[in-house]
C-alpha cells in the first residue's frame, strides 16, 4: 500500500471530510527492516506499517496569540484552576474524571512497526492544549511521568523560563501557526527561520506568556509495547480489519474499529500522568494532576458531550481528550 492509498482510506473511513490538502508528509529515510510510516492529519492520526518512515509535521491553526495578565486577577487569594482549550473554540476548566476533547483533538500522530530485535514500538505525537488560571501565581511547571515535551518556539522568546531537558525523539512534530503564516513546512526550515525545538521531562513558564501562535507544545513518546496493545492501535494493517476494505464500513463497523484502535492507545496513555506545579507568589506551591486519553465520539454523543457545543460530528471520530485525576 502506497502513501496516495492509505491516504484515499483514511480520508474516505476515518474522517470523510477531511480535505487531502491539509497533510503534509516529508520523506526521511527507507529503512532495512519494517518501520512506520508517519502521518498527521486534523481527524485521527493512524497509518499502515511501511518500508518508509516519514518526518510529518503540520500546523497548529487554532492557536491564540500571547496573552497578559490572563491568570492574574485583584482577589489576593492563592488559587489556580487547570482549563483545556476544547472543541467549538470554547475553553473549559478541567474535571475529575470528565474527559474534555482537545480543540486539537483531530491532529495528532501515531508511528509504530517492528523493530530490529523483533518488538513492537510506537511512537505518537498529540498538542498539549493546557491553559493555567488564577491568582497571585509567580511561575507554572509542568512535568510528566512518561515521555516528555516537545516545544517549538522562536528564540529568545524567553517561553520557556526554566527546564529539565532530555533526549530528542527525531522522528517528527506539529508546527506552531505562525510557520504556516510564514510557509515554513519542514524542520530544516523552521531551524533556519530563527525557531527551536527542544524536549523537557519538565518545564516552566511564566503565568503572563503561556500562549502564542509562534509556540507549540506537544506531548511525546516512543516505546515497546506488546503485540496486543500494537494490533489494536494497527487493526486495519495488521489486526482484525487488515483484509477489509475500511472505507466501505458501516458506521457500526467503523465505530468498532474505532473502539478499537482507542483501547490500544489507551494502553499507552493511561500511563502518562502530567504534572503541574504552581508557584505562588509568597513561595508556596500547589500542585494538579492531568491525564490524557482517547475517546470515540458519534455525532449523537457529540450532542450532549461537554465542550461539542459550537461543534459538529459528521461521522464517528477519534478524539484526544485531557482530564483532572
Amino acid at each position: 500500500m502506497n502513501d496516495h492509498e492509505l491516504d484515499i482510506i483514511l480520508k474516505k473511513s476515518l474522517q470523510p471530510d477531511v480535505s487531502v490538502d491539509d497533510t503534509l508528509f516529508n520523506e526521511k529515510e527507507e529503512l532495512k527492516n519494517m518501520k512506520p510510516m508517519w502521518i498527521i492529519k486534523p481527524a485521527i492520526a493512524l497509518v499502515a506499517c511501511a518500508a518508509i518512515v516519514f518526518s510529518v509535521f503540520t500546523f497548529n491553526n487554532n492557536a491564540n496569540v500571547t496573552t497578559n495578565n490572563s491568570s492574574q486577577s485583584t482577589d489576593t487569594t492563592n488559587a489556580f484552576a487547570l482549563k483545556v482549550k476544547a472543541v467549538g473554540k470554547q475553553v473549559i476548566e478541567l474535571k475529575k474524571d470528565v474527559s474534555i476533547a482537545s480543540r486539537y483533538g483531530e491532529v495528532g500522530a501515531w508511528g509504530g512497526g517492528e523493530n530490529d530485535d523483533n518488538n513492537y514500538e510506537t511512537d505518537y505525537y498529540e498538542t498539549f492544549p493546557i491553559a493555567c488560571e488564577g491568582n497571585n501565581i509567580d511561575k507554572i511547571t509542568y512535568s510528566i511521568n512518561n515521555g516528555s515535551f516537545q516545544i517549538i518556539n522562536v528564540k529568545g522568546d524567553g517561553f520557556v523560563v526554566d527546564g529539565e531537558k532530555v533526549a530528542p525523539l527525531d522522528k517528527g512534530g506539529i508546527l506552531p501557526k505562525s510557520c504556516s503564516d510564514r510557509g515554513i513546512t519542514n524542520m530544516e526550515d523552521m531551524l533556519a527561520e530563527n525557531y527551536e525545538e527542544g524536549y523537557y521531562s519538565s518545564f516552566t513558564v511564566d503565568p503572563d506568556f503561556q500562549e502564542s501562535e509562534d509556540v507549540i507544545v506537544n506531548i511525546c513518546d516512543n516505546l515497546t509495547v506488546d503485540e496486543e496493545t500494537y494490533r489494536k492501535i494497527w487493526c486495519f494493517s495488521v489486526g482484525p480489519y487488515k483484509d477489509k476494505d475500511i472505507s466501505k464500513l458501516s458506521k457500526e463497523e467503523n465505530i468498532k474499529m474505532l473502539e478499537l484502535v482507542k483501547e490500544g492507545m489507551n494502553d499507552v496513555l493511561s500511563n502518562v500522568v502530567i504534572n503541574c506545579t504552581v508557584t505562588y507568589r509568597d513561595g508556596t506551591t500547589e500542585s494538579k494532576e492531568i491525564g490524557v486519553t482517547k475517546i470515540v465520539v458519534t455525532p449523537e454523543e457529540a450532542k450532549t458531550l461537554e465542550g461539542f457545543k459550537n461543534k459538529k460530528v459528521k461521522v464517528p471520530s477519534l478524539y484526544t481528550a485531557y482530564k483532572a485525576l
